[in-house]
């Protein structure tokens, strides 16, 4: 419903904040031009797969082409998955 709202409006800037942020959900049809992964951990394992690098492949499917991103780099699981994820394109 939201979606349908903002499409509606012309608006230059908002934000959509999800709680699971990953490549298949169903959120992420739209056209973002910055992403945000927060945090990867453990929280999540039965959704995303016992492991971590597992868990970051999901959530750096949020990035779209041309699109900023920003992530903490103190992990080195979510760092791979997002040049993985710039190296496919």
């Amino acid at each position: 419903m939201a979606l349908l709202y903002f499409e509606r409006k012309i608006l230059i800037l908002y934000f959509l904040k999800l709680v699971l942020v990953e490549r298949y959900d169903a959120t992420n049809v739209v056209n973002s031009t910055i992403a945000v992964i927060t945090n990867i951990s453990f929280d999540h394992v039965s959704l995303f797969g016992k492991f971590l690098d597992k868990i970051a492949d999901r959530k750096a499917g949020i990035i779209k082409i041309d699109s900023y991103a920003f992530m903490p780099r103190n992990l080195t699981e979510l760092e791979n998955a997002v040049k993985r994820k710039l190296i496919i394109r």
